[in-house]
C-alpha cells in the first residue's frame, strides 16, 4: 500500500484502516460517478511515519488516557499538539503533493484540507465537528494546514469523545485527506431520514455562500422536507440576512442582497436534483444517509462528503402508511372503530394464514404482527407497513410479484426486501395452484354463507333487547363471519397476481400504458354491486322525472318527503326496498360513528335528491358502458391477431382478473353490510348504557373500546367511563388540526413531529397522478372535504382527499375525479372506469393547491391536471 493515495486509486486497492471512512466514501462516490471535488489522501501509516519524531510524547498520551486522569490527558494532549505542529514534513512527500494539486486540481484552487478515521463517519459513531477543518487553504500553506489537522486527533476534546464511544484506540489509523474547494454560491446537508419529525422524510438545509456559514449557523437557512412518496417537497423559507463569501485570503460575512432576503435558496430543480444525488449516496451506503455538498457558480452540483446516518435501529422502525385503508377510514376515526378494525385484521389475516401454507408455528410466532398490522395515529388509521411487509414476505416470493402488489395496493417507493430461497418459491407456486382449483367454488360458498350468518344478525338485532344477549349473538356471529373471511384475501391475492400477469403480457406486445389498458380490458367483463346500486339508484330517479308530483315532492326537505311519501305507497315500497338492500353503503361505511340508512331513514332522500341534479340517466350509463368495452378491444384487435394464442390468452387473463376485482367490490359490500349489523348492535347497547348512567349520551359509546362494551353486556365493573370518553375527546380536539402525510416512520417510543410547511412546490401549475380511468376533461373544480349528498357536483371535477365506496352517488354527477389517495385498484379508479368518468389517483395535495371554482384541465390518459 503505498502511502500518498492519488486522486485515481480504486476502491479494491484500498481499505478503511488505510485511508479512513470518509477518504473511502470519497472513493465510493467517485467511482459510482457521482461528482467529487479532486482529492487525495495521506495514508494512516504515512500520518504514522509522520508521528514517529514524537514516539515518547504519544506513548505518554497514550498512558495518560488509560488511566483517565482528566489533568494528565489534558497536559499530554497539549504537549503532542504543540509537538505535532511544530514538525516538518519529508521534502519528498512535499514534492509529490505539490505535483498531485498541480496535475489535478484547478488552476489557482485552494484546497480543504480534512480528517479521515477508521471510526469516522460509520454507523457506531460519525465524529462530526470533532476534527479540524481547514479551508481555502493555499498550496504553500498546506504543510502546516496537514499538520493542525492531524494535531486535532489529539485534543482533550476528542479524548472525552473516544471514552464516550469506547474507542480508545482510534488515532491509530488516521488520515488526512486535501480535497479541492468549491467556491460556492449555495451550499447545504442532507438527510435521507428526517430525523427532526418523519423518518419516512428526506431533509434538505440549504444557505446561501459557503458551507461554513450553515456549519457555524451565521448563515440562515431554508429547509425543504422532500416526501419520499410523492417526490414533492414542502419548503420553510428563512428570512435570511448575510452569506459567507471567500476573498482575499479571508472568509468574509457578507449582506445578502434584498431581493434575495425572503427567496429560497434552492430552485425546484436544485432541489430535486439534490434529493437524487441523496437517493444515490443512500444506495451506495445500503442504508440512510448523510450528506454534504455545493452548487458552483455555474450552478454545477458537487458531493463534499457522505456519511450513514447514525443512531437509527432498523429493528425498532415503524412504518405507518394509510394507502389504501384510508378509502375505509377517512379523516378522524374514533376508538371503536379502531378497536373493532384491528381485530378484524388480526382474525381474518391470522385466519387466511392457512391458506398460503404458513405452518402453525411461524403463525404462533407472528401473532405480535397479525394483532397490530393498523395503528391509531393521531385519530387516524393506518396500515402498520413494517409488520405487513413480515407477512407479505411469506407471500410473495418474488421480486416481481411483490411489485405487482405494491403497485395493485398503491405504494409508492416501498421498501425493498430480500430475495426468497428456491423451496420457499416453489412451495408457495404449489400453494397458488392449490388455491386457484378451489377458487370458484370456495367464493360460491361464501356468499351462500354469508347470506345465512347475515340473516341470523338480523333476527338477533330483532329479537333481542338484552344487553348480555346481545353481546353473546354479536361475538357467535361475527366469530363465524371471521372464520370464512379468509377468501376474500385469498381473492385479492389471485386477482393481484393475474392482473399483473395480464399487464406484463401487455407490455410485452408494445402497448405503452399496459396498466391503463388492463384496467380497461379487466372491468368489461363483470357486474359489480356498487354499479348494482347505482342502476336501481337510476330507476327510482327515471320514476321520479316522469311523474310531475314526484319530482315537486323531491324539492321539499327530507322530512316533508317522508311524511307526504306516504301518498305514493308503490314508490315508497321501492324507496324503502332499496334502503333495506343498500342501506349500509353511505360514507365512511366501515366507521362505528356514522350511521347507516338503517339507522338514519331520512338520509335516503338527500340521496335520492342528489342524483336528480346529475344528468347521468340509466341509458346513458349503459351507453357508456358498451363504448368503453367496445374501445379497448378495438384496440387490442388492432395489434393482435384475434384468432392468435395472445390473444386468447389476454381474453383469459382478462376474465381472471375481472372475476377477482368484481368478487373484490362484492365482497366489500357483503363487508358493508355486516359492518351495519355491527352498528345496530352497538347502538342497543349503548341507549342501554345511557339509560343507565355509565354514559352521558348514547353517542359517548364510540370514545370506548371493544372490551369496554363487552364489560358492560357481561355485567363486569365499568367504572370511569365517563372520565375515559372525557379525555378522549379532549385529545380529538387536537386532532382535527393535524396535516398528516400518507406515511410516517418512527422509532419506536420516539413520536414524531410534523412542520408546518409552507406551500408544495414541486410544480407551480401541472400536478401529477395515476390515471385511473381514462378520459379528459375542462370544468369547474369543486373541492370536497366533507362529502355530503346535498352537495352539487353536477358537471364539476370532483377533487377529493379519498373515496369510500359510498362516494359513488357523487362520483356519477361528476364530470371527473381527482383524489389524494388510492390506487388504480381502489374503489374511485374501479367505479371511475365503470361510469366511463376520467379519474385521477394519488395526485398529492390536491385538495390544497385547487380550489373550487377554478377552472381545470384533467387529463386521465397521461394522469396530469394543469390549472
Amino acid at each position: 500500500m503505498q502511502q500518498l493515495i492519488g486522486p485515481d486509486y480504486k476502491l479494491a486497492e484500498c481499505d478503511v484502516k488505510s485511508i479512513g471512512a470518509k477518504a473511502l466514501n470519497l472513493v465510493k462516490m467517485k467511482e459510482a460517478g457521482l461528482r467529487v471535488p479532486p482529492f487525495f489522501s495521506l495514508s494512516s501509516q504515512l500520518v504514522k511515519t509522520i508521528l514517529q519524531p514524537l514516539a515518547t510524547d504519544l506513548q505518554n498520551w497514550n498512558l495518560a488516557l488509560q488511566q483517565e486522569d482528566d489533568a494528565n490527558v489534558q497536559k499530554a494532549s497539549l504537549n503532542l499538539q504543540n509537538g505535532i505542529n511544530k514538525l516538518e514534513l519529508d521534502q519528498g512527500l512535499m514534492l509529490e503533493i505539490q505535483t498531485l494539486v498541480r496535475q489535478h486540481f484547478a488552476s489557482g484552487a485552494f484546497l480543504a484540507v480534512r480528517s479521515s478515521g477508521s471510526l469516522e463517519d460509520l454507523n457506531e459513531a460519525s465524529f462530526a465537528g470533532q476534527y479540524d477543518s481547514m479551508l481555502f487553504v493555499s498550496p504553500s500553506e498546506c504543510e502546516q494546514a496537514i499538520l493542525a489537522c492531524i494535531a486535532s486527533a489529539f485534543s482533550v476534546g476528542m479524548v472525552h469523545y473516544r471514552r464516550k464511544m469506547n474507542l480508545r484506540e482510534h488515532a491509530l489509523h488516521f488520515s488526512v485527506i486535501v480535497q479541492e474547494m468549491i467556491p460556492s454560491s449555495s451550499s447545504g446537508v442532507a438527510f435521507s431520514m428526517d430525523q427532526t419529525a418523519n423518518l419516512a422524510d428526506a431533509l434538505i438545509v440549504a444557505a446561501y455562500g459557503l458551507g461554513e456559514g450553515l456549519v457555524t449557523n451565521k448563515a440562515e437557512a431554508d429547509l425543504y422536507c422532500y416526501n419520499r412518496q410523492a417526490n414533492t417537497y414542502k419548503e420553510e423559507i428563512a428570512s435570511k440576512s448575510v452569506y459567507l463569501d471567500f476573498e482575499e485570503g479571508k472568509i468574509l460575512e457578507r449582506n445578502l442582497d434584498s431581493t434575495l432576503v425572503e427567496s429560497s435558496v434552492f430552485s425546484t430543480d436544485q432541489v430535486h436534483e439534490v434529493y437524487r444525488q441523496l437517493c444515490a449516496v443512500e444506495r451506495l451506503l445500503a442504508g440512510p444517509a448523510d450528506i454534504e455538498f455545493a452548487f458552483d457558480v455555474d450552478s454545477n452540483f458537487w458531493l463534499l462528503q457522505m456519511r450513514p446516518i447514525t443512531g437509527i435501529d432498523a429493528s425498532k422502525l415503524r412504518i405507518l402508511d394509510n394507502t389504501n385503508i384510508v378509502e375505509s377510514y377517512p379523516g378522524i376515526s374514533k376508538p371503536l372503530t379502531f378497536s373493532l378494525a384491528r381485530k378484524s385484521y388480526d382474525l381474518v389475516f391470522k385466519s387466511c394464514a392457512k391458506d398460503f401454507w404458513i405452518s402453525s408455528k411461524k403463525t404462533t410466532q407472528l401473532r405480535p404482527v397479525f394483532k397490530d398490522l393498523i395503528a391509531h395515529f393521531e385519530g387516524r388509521i393506518y396500515y402498520r407497513l413494517d409488520n405487513w411487509y413480515q407477512l407479505i414476505d411469506l407471500v410473495f416470493k418474488s421480486k416481481k410479484s411483490r411489485e405487482a402488489w405494491q403497485n395493485a395496493v398503491g405504494l409508492k417507493n416501498a421498501e425493498g426486501r430480500k430475495a426468497p430461497d428456491v423451496w420457499s418459491l416453489f412451495k408457495m407456486v404449489l400453494a397458488s395452484a392449490w388455491m386457484l382449483i378451489r377458487h370458484k367454488r370456495r367464493v360460491a360458498i361464501f356468499f351462500r354463507d354469508f347470506n345465512l350468518l347475515h340473516r341470523d344478525f338480523e333476527t338477533l338485532i330483532r329479537q333481542e333487547e338484552d344487553a348480555k344477549g346481545l353481546w353473546l349473538g354479536y361475538e357467535k356471529s361475527t366469530q363465524s363471519l371471521f372464520s370464512i373471511w379468509s377468501i376474500t384475501v385469498v381473492n385479492d391475492f389471485l386477482a393481484f397476481k393475474f392482473f399483473g400477469f395480464l399487464q406484463a403480457r401487455l407490455k410485452s406486445l408494445g402497448f405503452e400504458n399496459s396498466e391503463a389498458m388492463a384496467h380497461q380490458l379487466s372491468t368489461q367483463f363483470e357486474t359489480i354491486e356498487s354499479e348494482q346500486a347505482v342502476l336501481h339508484l337510476l330507476e327510482l330517479k327515471e320514476q321520479i322525472l316522469k311523474n310531475p308530483d314526484l319530482v315537486a315532492l323531491f324539492e321539499q326537505s327530507a322530512k316533508e318527503i317522508d311524511e307526504a311519501i306516504l301518498n305514493y305507497p308503490d314508490f315508497k315500497s321501492k324507496v324503502e326496498s332499496y334502503r333495506q338492500q343498500y342501506g349500509d353503503r353511505v360514507l365512511a361505511e366501515l366507521k362505528m360513528e356514522v350511521p347507516s340508512l338503517r339507522q338514519k331513514p331520512l338520509g335516503i332522500y338527500s340521496l335520492i335528491k342528489s342524483q336528480l341534479k346529475s344528468s347521468l340517466s340509466l341509458k346513458e350509463h349503459k351507453r357508456r358502458k358498451l363504448e368503453l368495452r367496445v374501445q379497448s378491444w378495438t384496440q387490442l384487435r388492432e395489434k393482435v391477431w384475434r384468432f392468435g394464442l395472445n390473444y386468447f390468452l389476454i381474453k383469459r387473463l382478462s376474465k381472471w382478473a375481472g372475476s377477482g376485482l368484481r368478487n373484490r367490490e362484492n365482497m366489500r359490500f357483503a363487508r358493508a353490510r355486516a359492518y351495519g349489523r355491527v352498528k345496530q348492535v352497538f347502538e342497543k347497547v349503548a341507549i342501554q348504557m345511557y339509560q343507565k348512567g355509565v354514559l352521558e349520551t348514547a353517542n359517548d359509546v364510540y370514545y370506548l373500546d371493544l372490551q369496554d362494551l363487552e364489560a358492560f353486556c357481561l355485567s363486569s365493573p365499568t367504572s370511569n367511563l365517563k372520565k375515559k370518553v372525557y379525555l378522549r375527546k379532549q385529545e380529538e380536539q387536537r386532532f382535527y388540526h393535524l396535516d398528516l402525510p400518507d406515511r410516517i416512520t418512527y422509532l419506536e417510543g420516539d413520536v414524531p413531529r410534523f412542520r408546518k410547511a409552507q406551500k408544495n412546490t414541486s410544480n407551480p401549475h401541472v400536478l401529477i397522478g395515476a390515471p385511473a380511468s381514462k378520459g379528459r376533461v375542462k370544468a369547474e373544480a369543486i373541492v370536497v372535504l366533507e362529502p355530503s349528498f346535498d352537495l352539487d357536483v353536477k358537471g364539476k371535477i370532483l377533487v377529493c382527499k379519498m373515496t369510500d365506496p359510498a362516494w359513488i352517488f357523487l362520483m356519477t354527477q361528476a364530470a371527473g375525479i381527482i383524489s389524494e389517495r388510492g390506487s388504480v385498484l381502489s374503489h374511485t379508479a374501479i367505479v371511475g372506469r365503470e361510469l366511463g368518468i376520467p379519474a385521477i389517483v394519488g395526485v398529492d395535495q390536491a385538495t390544497t393547491l385547487l380550489q373550487s371554482g377554478q377552472l381545470i384541465d384533467l387529463n386521465a390518459d397521461v394522469g396530469e391536471v394543469k390549472f
